[in-house]
Parts: structure tokens; sequence; C-alpha cells
């Protein structure tokens, strides 16, 4: 019994031997019938974003490929090139230069991405090895189709009466924002190659304020733009400083009591300047009549008496309503006043009619 085993097995090993030798030959005759070329090919980007300007370095890679003899005539470098695409391996884009070209990492090339030109493509893939690509050291230097934005800041609604915006509306960091788009968008957007963008905000309600604040906004982007760093400046803080609108009416009199009869009032400055706040056309329109400045408190006349007081500064009873409502008295400068009471019946002596020595003898008029 054991020898027929040992037959069979015999057998097995010969015929496994001799499928092994026929391999082996096949291999070293078709490696025979086979051509290894090496081609350098050029480099391309493929689905670049349309704001983005890129370029790979270096931009040809050599390629190595096994073709069988019978197809080599009709083998041609420049029907190869390499492929990578931007959108799918390189975004999201923020590793991007602004200014200058920034390198990506360096990139993973493989022969899938090995492309053939002409009509029978298909036919030449499956017939040509593709072995390796030298990809050492190529990488992808990039940067943005960038505009730096202008902010404009809207506003709604009106300030209370007597106030007004100190100077325009302005950001808190004044920072350059960067907008990315393409350049056809920018173009059409400001009619030009390189004019900073235009960009509102959100509005800002000043209805009734009556002081300075700061508020943070929302930018209102246009179609196809975007912000180059959005986790930055997608929103913004906004100054929005206030001032009351003022003027200075000159020369208006103060009127004081009359003292009593028998006592003579003498006062200085007879006239001063009152300060107000309100609408500006309406302060454009106000003069010294429109007004009563008075001492602030009662003063008890008696002779001799010499006092400062506070002035106080009040609109004429009959003025309208559409002047008192709007218009605030802020002051009056001078604010205080000085009396002086003295007799009325002092008088300066009067001098004599024949005075013994008008002037002193080596004065005499000649």
């Amino acid at each position: 019994m054991s020898r027929p085993i040992n037959r069979l097995g015999s057998d097995l090993f010969l015929a496994l031997a001799s499928l092994l030798i026929a391999f082996v030959i096949w291999t070293i005759a078709k490696r025979g019938d086979e051509t290894v070329e090496v081609f350098p090919v050029p480099l391309r980007l493929t689905n670049v974003p349309s704001n983005v300007i890129a370029r790979v370095e270096p931009d040809r890679v050599n390629i190595t490929l096994r073709v069988p003899n019978r197809v080599r005539a009709r083998i041609q470098p420049d029907m190869f090139w390499v492929e990578y695409d931007f959108a799918k391996e390189l975004l999201p884009w923020t590793w991007c230069g602004i200014e200058d070209f920034r390198p990506s990492k360096q990139i993973n090339l493989d022969t899938s991405l090995v492309r053939i030109s002409g009509e029978d493509e298909d036919e030449l893939r499956r017939k040509i090895q593709f072995s390796s690509i030298d990809k050492e050291g190529v990488v992808v230097k990039a940067k943005l189709v960038t505009r730096p934005a202008k902010l404009e800041f809207p506003t709604k609604g009106d300030l209370a009466p007597g106030y007004r915006l100190a100077e325009p509306i302005k950001p808190d960091d004044p920072g350059t924002i960067y907008l990315t788009a393409p350049p056809a968008v920018f173009k059409l957007i400001t009619g030009s190659e390189d004019a900073p963008v235009r960009i509102n905000t959100e509005e800002i309600d000043l209805a009734g304020k009556k002081a300075s604040f700061n508020i943070t906004v929302g930018l209102r982007l246009p179609p196809e733009v975007e912000l180059v760093y959005p986790d930055v400046h997608r929103l913004v803080k906004a100054q929005v400083a206030i001032e009351e609108i003022v003027a200075t009416v000159e020369n208006v009199p103060i009127v004081v009591p009359e003292p009593p009869e028998d006592l003579l009032l003498e006062y200085s400055p007879h006239n001063v300047a009152v300060s107000v706040r309100g609408p500006e056309e309406i302060l454009k329109r106000l003069k010294p009549s429109d007004f009563i400045v008075r001492p602030a408190r009662e003063v008890l006349p008696a002779a001799g008496l010499e006092i400062s007081v506070p002035l106080e500064a009040v609109f004429l009873p009959n003025s309208p309503k559409a002047i008192t409502e709007v218009v605030g008295i802020r002051g009056i400068t001078p604010d205080t006043a000085a009396l002086k009471f003295s007799p009325r019946n002092t008088a300066p002596e009067r001098p004599s009619a024949n005075p013994a020595h008008p002037f002193p003898e080596e004065e005499k008029p000649q």
C-alpha cells in the first residue's frame, strides 16, 4: 500500500515543479518581450478653486513604465501626464498665502494619477504597466485672490434731538479684513483690478441715543465673496461716537432787579455768552433777545454791599415750544456777576471856586 501512495506524491510534486518551471520560463519570455521606459511628463493641477492661484513644483516628474515591444512604436512621451486634484487633496485653502505663494505639505503621487492621451487610451492602459512615479520633493505653492474690505456701517433711527455723530462710525480694530473671491467677481463689484471692496455691516440702531457706545455687528458679504479668516472676522466691533450739538449765543444782557431809590447799583459784566444744545437748524436762529440772564438767587440790597452772585439763563416766557422743548441751556460764561450797592446821595466834593494855591509856586502858569 505504501508504494502507490509514495508514487502518487512523487507525481504530484513533479507536476507542481513543472508548472513552476513553465511559469518562470513564461515570465522570462514575457520580460524579454517588454521594454522599461522612463519618461519625464508634465504634472498638472486640476480643480483649482477660482479664488486660488496655484502652481506645482517641480512641474514635471519621471514615470517608469513597462511597454510590450509590440506596442512600443505607438508610445511617445508626450502622450502621458500626471493629474493632481487640488480640490480633493488640498482643501480647505486656509494654508494658502495671501500676499505670497505658500507651500503645501509634500503631496502624495501614485501611478493611478497617470493619464494617457489618444483614441486608444483604454487599450494602451490595459497593455502598459506603470511601475512608479518619482515624487520626491513635490509640493504645491498657492495664494488666494484677495482684496481688503472697506467697511460701511449703515444705521437706522435718529439720535435724540441735540445730538449727532462726532465722527463716522469705525471699527474698533483697525486691522485689515481680507476677502477672497474669483477675480471676475471682484472686478464686477468694484469695477477695478485692485480696489478695496465695500462691505456693509448689519444696521446699527441709533434711535434716541445720547451717548457713545460700542456694538458688535455681522458682515453682509456679496455672493461668491468669502472671508479669508471667517473665525476672526465674521463679527466686527464698531465704535459709535456721539456728541451734543452745541452753539454759543454771545452778548446776552444781564437783567438785574432795580435797587431801592436810595441806592445805586453797579454790576459787572453787563453781557455774557450762553451755551446751548439742540438741533443745528434751530440753534442757528437763536438771538440774544431769546434769553433772560439774571441772578440765580435773591440779594438783599444794602449800602456798601459788594457781592458775587451766580447767574442763570432761561428762555423768554413767550418762547415757542418748538424751541424750548428741544433746545437745552448748557451754561453761561462767565457764570457770576459782581454787584455793588452804594448810597444814592453820595457825590464827589465840588472844587473850591477860588483855590488858595491851585498850583505849586514853581508850576504857576506863565
